[in-house]
């Protein structure tokens, strides 16, 4: 990294092209309308020096304007595929090399099971769209803002969030630009950014969650709104593909979350973008998932009718649903192999091997939303097997076995306790030091449902009780260190805003999150 002392007033992107600079704040004109990064008016501009063999080259020239850091500080180098000028797009390495696992794209081998496969196409959509360029300026600002504790880069990445946020108002405006694949991704990074970065955007919104998950809500609802008015039917190139594969889980979690159904599980979102195109293990997955919220509407919808009417959705055709993509995600979970007993502790045992390239972070979170799914899947069964028997119905499936830890059925696949044990041990690996962003906030949703779970777990009907031993495993859960961080906080900031019930808006500690995760469950507080 060298230090370029500047000549004029004019920003360090403006002075190295020899073009005239506006000199507005906080980016120029120029910069903006030309869509490139706007380097800033400081007297001297930073480089970052990509690194294509896995060594540290320094850079001799000017060297002594090279400003001193701490021995424990990693340096960040550009990478190799985003060399093409490092001035302009140093903050977008510094955004990759952070956020991906070992701060290198995903293989196309490993792009086939991760929800981050969107991004080996992040240079090339960044060429198109420049509402994603500037989003993605506003993450390596607010990255390198957080690890050096720079009050002023903190500020320039907001400043940059702001910007982002106005061109994307102008490319809405667009029809070309409002159905492109960049401004798809350009929407995911907001939501990742309110995420990481939401809560401390402003003061106030420590003690006020709403804020920050309102402006997730929002990105989020932006982001299938973009993908409902582009529709199914239209050609989708193979970026649009996997950002529809990540896309679909994105769609899977916010309708878990309210409990109604995913738009996506429409037959043709299932069918018509791939056509003859074979689908990876992951959008073989997604197909699966996409049909879970449905279980939980119906669910509720049976719960609101009296037993004396009725329901236009019966309890056995509920029942045969949840039979058929129990039978799905059987035949899913066969075709994977190995791969999901990697960080399975109850097949490897307590101490798990750390993920060591992108494969294996892929390997990881596929597993955390095969538990994840598995744990909704068979609590809704169950739930709605006591609905049929509230109706005096035939019951026609067996019974979910759950168990606690050493029990004799807690090894039964459809035990979701131990879905959610799976998830909980699994979960430190996801903030390992070579992990990047990708995987904790892969991990958000997962960690989310298995606490939610764990809360309540002793009001399912478990084989040697559950009280003590749950609340202990989840409680050391929350002692852990990673529970700090901004991911982990947005789990609870989110469950507070999602339970909609005035009495429970300011319980807090334990009570407060069980009486939570009950209402959610269960439509009712204990």
């Amino acid at each position: 990294m060298v230090g370029v002392p500047g000549r004029s007033g004019g920003c360090a992107t403006c002075r190295r092209k020899k073009k005239g600079c506006d000199k507005k704040t906080p980016f120029c004109s120029q910069c903006v309308q030309a869509g490139l990064v706007c380097e800033g008016y400081g007297c001297r501009r930073l480089v970052w020096i990509n690194s294509t063999d896995g060594e540290k080259h320094s850079y001799t020239k000017a060297s002594s304007l090279v400003p001193t850091r701490s021995s424990e500080a990693p340096i960040i180098t550009l990478h190799e595929s985003l060399a093409r000028s490092a001035g302009e797009n140093r903050y977008v390495g510094l955004f990759l090399t952070a956020f991906l696992p070992n701060g290198r794209l995903f293989s196309r081998d490993a792009s086939q099971i991760s929800s981050a496969g969107w991004l080996r196409f992040h240079d090339r959509l960044c060429r198109f769209e420049k509402t994603l360029r500037f989003i993605t300026l506003a993450h390596g600002l607010s990255m390198l803002a957080t690890r050096d504790n720079d009050c002023q880069l903190k500020l320039k990445g907001l400043q940059a969030h702001r910007v982002a946020l106005q061109e994307m108002r102008v490319a809405l405006q667009d029809p070309q630009r409002a159905t492109g694949d960049g401004l798809l991704a350009a929407i995911r990074l907001f939501r990742f950014y309110e995420i990481l970065y939401g809560a401390e955007s402003n003061g106030k919104r420590q003690a006020n969650p709403l804020p920050q998950v309102k402006g997730y809500y929002a990105h989020t609802d932006g982001e299938m709104a973009l993908f409902m008015n582009r529709g199914y039917h239209k050609p989708w190139s193979e970026a649009g593909r996997y950002l529809l594969a990540s896309g679909r889980i994105v769609s899977f979690i916010l309708s878990v979350g309210r409990r109604k159904r995913s738009p996506f599980s429409d037959v043709g979102w299932v069918t018509a973008p791939w056509n003859d195109i074979k689908k990876s293990p992951l959008e073989e997955l997604t197909d699966i998932m996409i049909q879970i919220p449905g279980l939980l509407e119906d669910l509720d919808t049976i719960r609101t009718i009296p037993v004396a009417e009725t329901c236009p959705i019966t309890c056995n055709d509920l029942l045969d649903r949840c039979s058929r993509i129990e039978q799905a995600l059987i035949t899913w979970k066969i075709a994977m192999k190995d791969d999901l007993k990697v960080y399975d502790y109850a097949h490897s045992g307590n101490t798990l091997a750390m993920p060591q390239v992108d494969r294996d972070f892929a390997v990881l979170h596929l597993s955390f939303f095969y538990w994840s799914c598995s744990i909704l899947l068979y609590t809704t069964t169950h739930m709605a097997t006591i609905e049929a028997r509230r109706n005096q119905l035939n019951m026609r499936h067996s019974p979910i076995p759950f168990s606690s830890y050493g029990y004799p059925t807690y090894r039964d696949e459809r035990n979701p306790t131990l879905h959610a044990d799976r998830i909980i041990h699994a979960m430190p690996l996801s903030y390992s030091p070579h992990a990047g962003g990708y995987a904790a906030l892969s991990s958000t949703f997962p960690l989310g449902i298995a606490r939610r779970y764990l809360l309540v777990a002793h009001f399912f009907p478990h084989e040697g009780g559950s009280r003590g031993i749950q609340k202990e495993l989840l409680q050391k859960a929350l002692s852990q260190p990673f529970m700090e961080s901004y991911s982990a906080r947005f789990i609870d900031h989110l469950h507070k805003v999602e339970t909609p019930t005035q009495s429970l808006k300011d319980l807090t500690g334990w009570r407060g999150m069980e009486s939570r995760a009950t209402r959610w469950w269960f439509g009712r507080v204990e």
